[in-house]
Order: C-alpha cells, then structure tokens, then sequence
C-alpha cells in the first residue's frame, strides 16, 4: 500500500498467536548486493557509477552499490571494484553490545569514505593507537571467506 492512500474497504484485522515458523523464507541481498557479496569472498570492494547524471552536480560512485542512481533514477549497470583504502570521516567507541551488557573491550566503529567513492561505509577500526577525523586506513581480510561483511576483519591506519 502507497503511503497516504486512501483505502475503501473495512476489512477487519487477523493475528495470530503462536510462534511462526521462518525457516522457510530467506532474505536475498539483490543483484547489486549479491556483486558485492560476491566481490568481497575475492578480497575485492565493488560500486558501481552513474554516468547519467545531469540533474546533479557531481557523478556518483556506490558502495555498496545500489540498482538505481539516487539523484536521476537511472538503472545502474557498470559494476567495478574500488581500492580498499579510505579516509574516517567520523567514529564511535561501542562499550555495550545490542542487548545493553558491558564489552569486555571496546570496539571502534568508523564511517569510512572509501577511496574513489561519493558514500560512506560502516565498519570496525583495529589495531590503532591514534583516532582522529582524516585518519587513513586499509581493509584487513580475512583468510576464510563466505561473502559477508566480515570478510573484512576491520580497517586498520595505514
């Protein structure tokens, strides 16, 4: 249903009690994640440019990509791999996980601009001694690969 639409029918509401079985739906990541997935199990971070923009005043690089441009709409389709390097644009230090209970260590997250891209990537900074805005790191992977996020280790200063 589209937000705000007007519906014409009084249909009354159902639910239902009990556990629901979820085994039997899976979430995909798309095509435009399902490249970058794909590219992270081969040590490699794949965007994917507009080079239709005109409405805009820049050209934009994704990562992750995305299937649509966010400024003209255009459908995008010239996927390419970008360094693993990049520059912290901002940090947290976590000392709680979800559930609210202390860390036995902190953990450093960081929005990353990573180099040759127009947006921004969340991941963890390990082995640094000195945190600042403009901080220059470089992706650590993994040996074992299965094409998640934590194929990268973390981003470590350079």
């Amino acid at each position: 249903m589209l937000p705000f639409m007007r519906i014409d029918h009084d249909t009354p509401t159902r639910h239902v009690k009990g556990i629901l079985d979820t085994n039997y739906y899976r979430y995909t990541a798309g095509i435009a994640g399902e490249k970058f997935f794909e590219g992270l199990k081969e040590n490699k971070l794949v965007a994917v440019a507009c080079k239709d923009c005109k409405d805009c005043e820049d050209s934009h690089v994704y990562l992750p990509p995305r299937m649509y441009c966010e400024c003209c709409f255009a459908e995008l389709t010239d996927y390419f791999a970008v360094p693993d390097t990049g520059t912290v644009v901002s940090f947290t230090e976590v000392f709680q996980d979800v559930e609210g209970k202390p860390l036995s260590e902190p953990v450093i997250l960081a929005l990353i601009n990573i180099d040759d891209t127009d947006t921004l990537f969340l991941h963890h900074l390990i082995d640094v001694d000195e945190l600042y805005v403009g901080l220059r790191v470089k992706a650590v992977w993994n040996e074992q690969k299965n094409g998640s996020l934590l194929d990268i280790k973390g981003f470590k200063p350079t």
